[in-house]
């Protein structure tokens, strides 16, 4: 006669069953997470404790201990915007960039509140490539960072770049029409700009020029900044291209490595063409100067 089970310890058989289904299927997942030779896509990631602080990862097949990784940045005028905006252009970037990690974040919006005014943005950059050092064992990649950014989000990726990083911790940075002088008269005698500027840098240029220009990209080259890459269009009409070519000049003066590609017929939203030549071009900066 079979052992007659009590119900407890059907339950508790039940239990270590399924414990070890679970360890057994949890193990084989993370055999297949962790071969490098598959492509991974990890969503909407914490890189910090902030309600903004959330990246997309994505990870390219054959990743290596040379797999770049490349920070993006989306636009917004710094009070909107989200990392899915991104999203149209991650194919175009997987494809430019095969050997490349790309981490597409989101980061705190500036709405007004004191706390959420620059530089709180540089801060959520600072913990963003700290969590990505944290997890490059685990993912399988290198130590090469570069940054890409949109409009506002190529501003903030130029003066993290120019003002915040350390020297040499950035490869390559790269601007797709992103405002460079907040001291260009084009924003000066704007109204509407200068409106942002409240709600991101806390007050006008008339009331602080100085911290205008402290939050300016081209007015905080050095000698240290990192090889950067310039895509705008002659037809912007939120960034002047006065704005591109005060931070060619910059960079210039200080001998830093750059390439300027300014597309007559293009405006501040690039077509999916444009886009695609730029990313092409970005390619090619890249591996000159971030291999």
């Amino acid at each position: 006669m079979p052992t007659k089970i009590l119900p407890f310890q059907y339950v508790t058989a039940l239990i270590c069953l399924s414990l070890l289904a679970f360890s057994c299927k949890k193990e084989k997942s993370l055999d297949t997470d962790a071969d490098p030779a598959q492509a991974r896509t990890l969503l909407n990631q914490a890189y910090g404790n902030g309600a903004r602080q959330r990246a997309d990862v994505y990870l390219p097949a054959n990743r290596s201990s040379t797999t770049r990784v490349m920070v993006v940045l989306h636009g917004g005028s710094w009070i909107e915007g989200d990392k899915a905006d991104i999203n149209p252009y991650i194919p175009i970037l997987q494809t430019s960039l095969p050997n490349t990690a790309i981490v597409n974040i989101n980061y705190t919006l500036a709405n007004g509140v004191a706390e959420n005014r620059h530089p709180r943005q540089m801060e959520d950059i600072t913990t963003v490539l700290s969590w990505i050092d944290a997890q490059a064992t685990t993912w399988q990649v290198g130590n090469t960072r570069i940054m890409l950014g949109v409009s506002a989000g190529a501003h903030l990726a130029m003066l993290y770049a120019y003002a915040y990083s350390p020297s040499g911790r950035i490869k390559a940075v790269a601007s797709l029409v992103g405002p460079t002088n907040f001291t260009d008269a084009f924003y000066i005698n704007n109204p509407l700009f200068q409106n942002v500027a409240l709600s991101y840098l806390g007050s006008t240029y008339a009331t602080n020029p100085t911290l205008h220009q402290q939050a300016s990209p081209a007015l905080r080259v050095s000698a240290t900044a990192p090889p950067t890459f310039m895509a705008y269009g002659a037809q912007d009409v939120l960034v002047p291209v006065s704005n591109a070519t005060t931070l060619v000049n910059q960079l210039t003066t200080f001998g830093i490595p750059h390439r300027y590609e300014l597309y007559p017929n293009e405006g501040h939203e690039f077509s999916t063409a444009a886009a695609t030549d730029a990313l092409g071009k970005w390619r090619q900066f890249v591996e000159v100067h971030a291999p």
